[in-house]
C-alpha cells in the first residue's frame, strides 16, 4: 500500500501542463504549423490562393531591442500606426505569414482572420523591417525572399482593394484584408507574447486529496508507514 501511494502522489504531482493551443485561423487562412528547413518562400514556390501562416519560433528570448513596423495598442493599418521597439530580454513567439497567387489583371483579393492565444506584441509589416528581423527569427535551412517586393506596400492595387491588416479583439484577432501579388510575395511576422503556461494546481490539489485520503485509511486500519 506505501509503494502504490507513493507512486499515486508521484503520478498526480508531476502531471504535465497542457499543451497550448494553436492558433485558430477562419476565412482564407491556412496554418502549416512549425516552418521546417527546405520551405522556399520565393515568388513561384509555395503558391497557394490562402494566406499561409507559419510558426517560426516558440518561446524565444530576444538578445537584442527589435524594432517593429507596428506596436500595441496602436496597431493601427498599412497606412497608418504606431512603430516601436521590444525590449531585449522580452520572451515571444512569432508567426510567418506568406501570400504567393499568380495574379489575374490586377491582382488577387483574400481575406480572413486568426486568433492567437496571446496577446499579439508587434507586426513586421514592410520589407525591410523583414528583412531586417530574419537574423533574430529566420528557421535554418529556410529560403526567405529578399527582394523588393517582400512586405505589404502601401498603394491602391485597383481596384482590388489595399494590402491591409487591422488587429481587434483583445489583441488575440489578426485581420487580413484585399491582399494582392503581381511578381513579388505579401509577408508579415507576427510576434506575440508567450503563452502562460497551464497551471498545475489541480494537479497538486489530487496529489494532496490522495495523500489525505490513504493516510486516514492508514490510520484507521492501523498501518505502521
Amino acid at each position: 500500500m506505501i509503494a502504490m501511494c507513493g507512486v499515486l502522489v508521484l503520478t498526480f504531482g508531476m502531471m504535465p501542463a497542457a499543451v497550448n493551443a494553436d492558433p485558430t485561423p477562419t476565412g482564407s487562412v491556412i496554418y502549416n504549423g512549425q516552418l521546417l528547413a527546405g520551405t522556399n518562400f520565393t515568388p513561384g514556390a509555395n503558391e497557394n490562393p490562402d494566406v499561409q501562416v507559419y510558426l517560426e519560433n516558440a518561446g524565444l528570448t530576444l538578445s537584442s531591442a527589435l524594432f517593429v513596423d507596428r506596436i500595441g495598442p496602436n496597431f493601427g493599418n498599412v497606412f497608418s500606426g504606431t512603430s516601436g521597439t521590444l525590449a531585449a530580454g522580452t520572451q515571444v513567439t512569432d508567426y510567418l505569414f506568406h501570400y504567393d497567387f499568380p495574379g489575374m489583371g490586377n491582382g488577387n483579393q483574400t481575406s480572413g482572420t486568426i486568433t492567437f492565444n496571446a496577446p499579439i506584441l508587434g507586426l513586421e509589416i514592410f520589407t525591410t523591417a523583414l528583412d531586417a528581423s530574419d537574423s533574430t527569427f529566420a528557421v535554418p535551412g529556410v529560403t526567405y525572399f529578399l527582394g523588393p517586393d517582400r512586405g505589404l506596400e502601401k498603394f491602391i492595387n485597383s481596384p482590388n482593394g489595399v494590402d491591409d491588416f487591422s488587429v481587434s479583439g483583445d489583441q488575440l484577432t489578426y485581420n487580413i484584408d484585399s491582399w494582392s501579388t503581381t511578381d513579388g510575395i505579401d509577408e508579415i511576422r507576427v510576434i506575440t507574447a508567450v503563452p502562460e503556461p497551464s497551471t498545475a494546481l489541480p494537479a497538486l490539489l489530487a496529489a494532496g486529496v490522495v495523500g489525505v485520503l490513504w493516510a486516514r485509511r492508514w490510520r484507521s486500519a492501523k498501518v505502521r508507514c
